[in-house]
C-alpha cells in the first residue's frame, strides 16, 4: 500500500515521551509544563482531525482504515504514558502530591479527548458510507460509458457492413470490363448480402430502408453475371477451340461467379447449368463424330463378306447372299479364284523356301506379308494378321492406357489402322473426356449430380455406340472383333475404377453387339469346315496346278490356302486366348472343333494322292505350318510374372500334343520312303535271307558283294539326289531339313548295323566294301547339320 501523509506527525509525541524516559532522572516539572505540553498535543490532534473531517475530498476505504488504526495507536500511547507517569510518580513520593492535581486534570483531558475521538469516528463512518455510495455511482457511470462506446462501435460496424458505397454500386453495375477488380468488389457485395441476411439485421429499421437498394443492385448483378457466363460458355462452341484450355484458363478464373449465383440466385445458376449442358453435349457430339469419321477413313478396308475358311464353289450368286451374312474371317477371294491364283513358283530365301501363294511366305519367322506397300505391323491382305502384323495388333492389349491416336499424326505417317485401334482410341477418348469434364464441372459448379455428366456425354456416347454396333454388324475380321471385345472389357474396368458410370451404356451395348457376332463368325467358319468336301478341295487345288509336269508332287509341296488361313486363325485366336485375365470358352471350344474338322479335311485330301511319298509330304507341309504357328504362340508366352490364362495355355498345349505325334509319324514315314526310293536294294539286305552259320551260299555272298559295291560306288550321288528330292517337297526349309536329317540318321543307323548280319564266310571281304560312318557324316553335312555320334538306340 502506498505511503500516505499521517494525520498527526510522530514528533508531537516527543514531549509526552520525554517525561517517561527512564534514562533521565525524574525531575519535578515546573508548574503548568506538563499541562501545557499535553494540551498542545491534544489541540494538535483535534485540529488535525477537524481538518480531516472537514475536508470534502473523497477518501478511500484504505485511508479511513488508516485513521482508525492511528486512533487506536494514540490511545495505546496515551495509556502507556499514563501508566509510566503513574509508576514514576508513585515511586517518588515527593512528586506524588505535586502531581496529583495534574493527574486529575489529565484524566479529564483524556476523557474529553476520547469523546472527541469517538465523534471523529462517527464522522468517519458517515464519510465511509458516502464514499461507498460514490463508488457505486462511479461503477455505474463506467458501465454506462462502456456500453455507450460498444453501441457506437456496433453501429459503426453495422453501417460499414450494410451500407453500399457508391463506388461499389458503380463497379458492380456499370463497369464495362469484368476482371479481378470486379471479382473483388463482388466478394465485398456478397459479404454485405450475407450480413443483411442475418435475422437480427433484418429486424432493424436501417435494413428496411436499405432493402430496396440491395435488391435492385443484386438483381442487376445477377443478370450481368448470368449474361457474362453464358457468353463465355458460348465460346466453347466456336470452331478450332481447345475446350480444356478454355475451361481451365478462362472459365475456372470466374468459378466464384457460380458460387455467388448458387448462394443468391439458384435459379440463375440452373439456367447456366442448362446452357452449359446443351452446348457441351453438341460440342462433344460434333467432336466425336469428326474424330470417328477421320479414323474410319484411315481404317483398313472391309474384307469380302463371301469368304470363310472354306466356301463351297458350287454356290450360286443368289445363294451366296446367305453366306454373306455369315461373316467370314479372312481372305478376300473366293476359294475357286483364290486357288487359281495362289500357286506360283517357289523361290529360295535366306533360310527358307517360300511359297508365294496368296502373297504370304512361311519361314522361321512365321507368316509375313510380301506386299511391300503394306504398313509394318498392320493386317495383311488376308484380313488376319501376319506373323509380324499379328504381334503388332496384339500389342494394343498392352497399351490400353496410352494416349489416344492423333489424326494428323496418323495421316502424316500414311498408314492404315485396324478397326480395334480405331475403337480403342475412341473409347480412350471417351474415358479421358468424361474424367476431364467431371473434374471441371465439380470444380466450377461445385458438387454435381451424375445426371449432369450423363446429359453432357450422352449424345457423343450414343454416337460412338451406334458406330461400334454398325461396325460389329458388318465386320469380317474375327481378330478385330475379339480385340475390340477385350478392349471394351478393359476400358469398362477402367471406367468402374474411375467411377464413370455414364459410359456403362456404351460398354454394355458394345459387348452385346460383339459377342453374338463373334459366335456367328466362329460358327460360320466351323460350319464351312464341317461341310467341306476333301475330294472337291483336292480336285480344285490339283486343277490349279495342272500345267506342272508332276502336278501331284507340286500340290503336295504347297501349303493349301485353307490350311494357311486356318493356321493364321488358330495362331491369332490362341495368342489372345493365352492372355490373362480370362479366356473365352466359346473361342476355345471353336478351336478344338476347328482342329478336329481340319484333321478330317487334311486326311481326306491326302487319301487322294496316288503316291505315298506325296501323301506324306502333303501332310507334313500342312501340319508343319500349323505346328510352327502354334509354337510361335507358345514361345510368346512370358516366363516372368506376367499373368497368363490357364485355360488358353492348356488349349494350346492340347492342340500341340495332338499335332506333334501326327507330324512325327508323317516325317518318319516320308524319311523311310525317301530312303527306299534311292537305296532300296541296300536297305533290303537285312530283310533278305542271311547265312551266318553253317553251310556256304555263294549266291548270297555274291548278292551282298554286288549290292555293297554298288552302294560304295554311287552313295554320294544318291545322297545328293535324296537331298534335292526331299528339299523340293517342302517350301519350308526347316521342315525339309528335319525330314532329310531323319533319313540320313536312318541310313547311318542301317549302315552301322550291317556288320552284325554279314555272311560269315565272306565277312572279311564284304566288310571292306562297307562305307565308313565318318565318310557318310562328312558328305551328309553338305546338305544338313549332322552330329558325329549316333545316339545309343540308333547305333544298335
Amino acid at each position: 500500500m502506498e505511503q500516505r501523509e499521517r494525520l498527526l506527525p510522530v514528533e508531537d509525541f516527543e514531549t509526552a515521551w520525554r517525561v517517561a524516559r527512564l534514562d533521565e532522572p525524574l525531575m519535578p516539572p515546573k508548574a503548568g509544563d506538563l499541562d501545557r505540553e499535553l494540551r498542545h498535543l491534544m489541540d494538535r490532534l483535534a485540529s488535525e482531525l477537524d481538518a480531516v473531517s472537514g475536508s470534502e475530498q473523497m477518501l478511500s476505504p484504505e485511508s479511513i482504515q488508516e485513521v482508525q488504526e492511528l486512533y487506536l495507536h494514540y490511545e495505546r500511547e496515551l495509556r502507556a504514558l499514563e501508566s509510566t507517569l503513574f509508576q514514576r510518580v508513585t515511586s517518588d513520593e515527593p512528586l506524588v502530591e505535586s502531581t496529583t492535581s495534574e493527574l486529575v486534570h489529565c484524566e479529564g483531558f483524556f476523557t474529553s479527548t476520547e469523546e472527541n475521538l469517538r465523534k471523529m469516528l462517527d464522522r468517519l463512518g458517515v464519510r465511509k458510507r458516502r464514499l461507498a455510495f460514490h463508488e457505486a455511482e462511479s461503477r455505474d457511470l463506467s458501465r454506462r460509458v462502456r456500453t455507450t462506446r460498444e453501441a457506437a462501435a456496433h453501429l459503426q460496424a453495422f453501417a460499414v457492413e450494410l451500407v453500399l458505397p457508391p463506388a461499389l454500386i458503380q463497379t458492380l453495375t456499370t463497369r464495362e470490363k469484368i476482371d479481378e477488380t470486379y471479382l473483388e468488389e463482388l466478394k465485398r457485395f456478397r459479404n454485405k448480402l450475407a450480413f443483411a441476411g442475418l435475422a437480427d439485421v433484418q429486424r432493424t429499421a436501417a435494413y428496411q430502408d436499405l432493402r430496396p437498394v440491395l435488391d435492385q443492385v443484386q438483381n442487376r448483378v445477377i443478370a450481368r453475371l448470368e449474361a457474362f457466363l453464358s457468353s463465355q460458355i458460348s465460346r466453347l462452341e466456336e470452331p478450332n477451340t481447345n475446350i480444356q484450355i478454355l475451361q481451365q484458363n478462362l472459365l475456372l478464373k470466374y468459378r466464384y461467379f457460380a458460387e455467388f449465383l448458387q448462394d443468391v440466385a439458384p435459379g440463375a445458376l440452373e439456367n447456366i447449368h442448362r446452357a452449359y449442358v446443351g452446348r457441351m453435349s453438341r460440342v462433344y457430339l460434333n467432336l466425336f463424330r469428326q474424330y470417328l469419321d477421320a479414323l474410319m477413313e484411315l481404317r483398313e478396308p472391309d474384307q469380302n463378306l463371301g469368304d470363310m475358311l472354306i466356301v463351297p464353289v458350287m454356290l450360286t450368286s443368289s445363294f451366296a447372299a446367305v453366306w454373306h451374312r455369315l461373316l467370314p474371317t479372312a481372305p478376300s477371294l473366293r476359294l475357286s479364284s483364290m486357288l487359281a491364283g495362289a500357286w506360283t513358283t517357289t523361290r529360295k530365301t535366306s533360310g527358307s523356301v517360300v511359297a508365294s501363294g496368296g502373297g504370304n511366305s512361311i519361314g522361321s519367322g512365321g507368316l509375313t506379308s510380301q506386299a511391300s506397300s503394306a504398313p509394318s505391323g498392320l493386317v495383311s491382305g488376308t484380313g488376319l494378321a501376319s506373323g509380324v502384323g499379328l504381334v503388332h495388333r496384339l500389342k494394343i492389349l498392352e497399351a490400353l492406357s496410352e494416349p489416344p491416336l492423333v489424326v494428323a499424326v496418323v495421316r502424316n505417317e500414311s498408314r492404315s489402322i485396324p478397326a480395334e485401334r480405331v475403337f480403342w482410341s475412341v473409347g480412350r477418348m471417351l474415358l479421358e473426356t468424361c474424367a476431364a469434364e467431371r473434374s471441371f464441372c465439380t470444380e466450377f459448379f461445385g458438387a454435381i449430380e451424375s445426371s449432369m455428366l450423363e446429359k453432357i456425354m450422352q449424345p457423343a456416347r450414343d454416337q460412338v455406340t451406334e458406330r461400334f454396333v454398325q461396325y460389329a454388324a458388318s465386320a469380317t475380321d474375327l481378330i478385330g472383333l475379339l480385340l475390340c471385345l477385350r478392349i471394351v472389357q478393359a476400358q469398362r474396368a477402367q471406367a468402374h475404377e474411375r467411377e464413370l458410370s455414364c459410359l456403362e451404356t456404351y460398354f454394355t451395348r458394345a459387348e452385346l453387339a460383339t459377342i453374338p457376332r463373334v459366335k456367328e463368325v466362329l460358327d460360320a467358319n466351323e460350319q464351312s469346315l464341317v461341310e467341306a468336301d476333301p475330294r472337291m478341295l483336292y480336285e480344285t487345288a490339283l486343277s490349279s496346278v495342272g500345267s506342272e509336269p508332276d502336278s501331284e508332287m507340286e500340290l503336295a509341296r504347297r501349303v493349301h490356302p485353307v490350311v494357311q488361313r486356318y493356321a493364321d486363325l488358330a495362331q491369332a485366336l490362341l495368342a489372345m486366348a493365352v492372355r490373362a485375365p480370362s479366356s473365352d470358352a466359346m473361342m476355345l471350344k471353336s478351336l478344338h472343333m476347328f482342329q478336329r474338322e481340319m484333321h478330317r479335311v487334311l486326311h481326306g485330301m491326302a487319301e487322294r494322292f496316288q503316291s505315298a511319298q506325296n501323301r506324306n509330304a502333303f501332310l507334313i507341309n500342312q501340319l508343319g505350318t500349323i505346328v510352327e504357328r502354334l509354337n510361335q504362340v507358345a514361345d510368346s508366352i512370358p516366363s516372368d510374372s506376367t499373368p497368363v490364362s490357364g485355360a488358353g495355355r492348356d488349349t494350346l498345349h492340347d492342340m500341340l500334343d495332338e499335332l506333334r505325334p501326327r507330324l512325327e509319324t508323317c516325317m518318319n514315314q516320308l524319311a523311310e520312303l525317301a530312303l527306299m526310293n534311292h537305296f532300296r536294294e541296300f536297305l533290303t539286305l537285312r530283310r533278305g535271307p542271311t547265312h551266318t552259320s553253317g553251310g556256304h551260299d555263294p549266291h548270297l555272298a555274291e548278292h551282298w558283294r554286288l549290292v555293297l559295291a554298288e552302294f560304295r560306288t554311287d552313295w554320294k550321288i544318291q545322297l545328293e539326289q535324296l537331298s534335292k528330292a526331299v528339299i523340293r517337297s517342302f517350301p519350308n526349309w526347316e521342315i525339309g531339313s528335319v525330314v532329310l536329317k531323319r533319313a540320313f540318321q536312318e541310313l547311318r543307323r542301317y549302315n552301322s548295323g550291317l556288320h552284325r548280319v554279314l555272311p560269315w564266310e565272306s565277312s572279311t571281304e564284304l566288310r571292306a566294301l562297307l562305307v565308313d560312318d565318318a565318310a557318310l557324316v562328312f558328305e551328309m553335312r553338305r546338305f544338313v547339320k549332322m552330329e558325329t555320334d549316333l545316339e545309343p538306340d540308333q547305333a544298335q
